[in-house]
């Protein structure tokens, strides 16, 4: 009983969770029409009382009434016997559950899918990645670290699914030549059930020491899904430093402000602080900081105050572009020759003194002014 329960609950959160998902990043597809139709009559399943589906599923897949071997009956010959054969219970009780539970995994994914930068998916298009890479090298990896708490919560309440259990097979078929009553399709909260109060009935010692057993199980997931989430909170993504030790000294600078509205880096003002911590405290081994972003984002506002921060030299993408023009001109290359432009740009040697700049010991300060 205890092993099926526990199978019985990570394949209904891989089914529904897979499923969930699928459906998600296809849903999240702009050029899919008529996504709004299609996202509420997939949510459908979860806007009805579970109860009800329940009973549903029970009528159909009866043996010899149910629609569902009416149909295989029609098409293969065969009308399976779902309610007496220990496999086929089992897989239907998964087939249901599922059903269940993957329009909750599908709103989920939706949602964390959202929050990920359309940057990513367009700069991995000009790569040339198609849907499958997108989604193995973007997708999945940025919702799964968020997502694992709630799979392991999903996973807490199947393991003590009792309302599906009893109303769809009552823990039936039952186990042959044993002392107390039990059902292969039994898990351990419905086992508990019938030995406590169906059946033979009577054995509260027995029940309570296993529902004892199920509470510590429970508690002991609900741990780990705490720690888990804690961990996605206080970490954000690509960002990994050791904390804050309080017997150092705190640096004499104050904290950065940055005033411009137009500046979504202001929104964050922790996330900077710890990556001007995570920098200063390696200075020596990172030469170039890179600041991107979308136009109108505020970068060049957060470029400034790094800059400014770290004694770094600020250098835009204009003016390292005009660096570029200004070598290749010099080696005698046209700038419509991209290629050849780009090996210039690789090789070329810039060279910072206060506000000046030198291109291969020359000083260049006045042409990077100028367009």
């Amino acid at each position: 009983v205890f092993v099926w329960t526990v199978v019985f609950s990570a394949l209904t959160v891989l089914g529904a969770g897979a499923l969930g998902m699928g459906l998600a990043v296809l849903l999240n597809w702009e050029a899919l029409p008529g996504r709004g139709v299609y996202r509420v009559i997939l949510f459908l399943p979860y806007a009805v009382p579970g109860f009800i589906s329940i009973l549903v599923f029970k009528g159909l897949f009866n043996q010899n009434l149910g629609e569902i071997n009416f149909i295989l009956h029609g098409l293969f010959g065969v009308r399976p016997a779902w309610f007496s054969d220990p496999l086929l219970a089992k897989v239907m009780l998964l087939i249901v559950n599922v059903w269940l539970g993957f329009p909750y995994m599908m709103v989920l994914c939706s949602g964390l899918i959202k929050s990920i930068a359309a940057d990513l998916y367009e700069a991995s298009a000009v790569e040339g990645a198609g849907p499958w890479t997108n989604f193995w090298r973007i997708t999945l990896p940025l919702i799964l670290k968020p997502l694992t708490p709630l799979l392991i919560s999903a996973f807490a309440f199947n393991f003590n699914n009792f309302v599906l259990i009893s109303l769809l097979t009552d823990g039936r078929p039952d186990y042959l030549n044993t002392k107390l009553p039990a059902g292969t399709t039994d898990i351990l909260v419905s086992y508990t059930w019938r030995i406590a109060f169906q059946d033979s009935g009577q054995q509260f010692g027995l029940a309570a020491a296993i529902s004892t057993v199920i509470f510590l199980m429970v508690a002991a997931i609900t741990w780990v899904q705490m720690r888990l989430t804690q961990t996605v909170i206080a970490k954000p993504a690509g960002l990994k430093h050791s904390p804050p030790n309080p017997d150092e000294p705190k640096p004499s600078h104050p904290p950065i402000r940055i005033e411009d509205p137009a500046c979504v880096a202001k929104t964050f003002p922790d996330y900077f602080e710890a990556f001007f911590a995570l920098v200063q405290a390696d200075a020596a081994h990172i030469p170039v900081i890179t600041i991107d972003g979308p136009s109108a984002s505020g970068k060049g506002t957060l470029a400034s105050a790094v800059a400014a921060r770290l004694g770094y030299h600020l250098l835009d993408s204009g003016a390292l572009y005009r660096a570029t023009g200004v070598a290749a001109e010099r080696a005698g290359i046209p700038l419509s020759d991209e290629q050849a432009c780009g090996a210039v740009a690789a090789a070329m040697h810039l060279r910072f003194e206060g506000d000046r700049v030198y291109l291969d010991g020359e000083d260049i300060s006045v042409e990077l002014r100028q367009e």
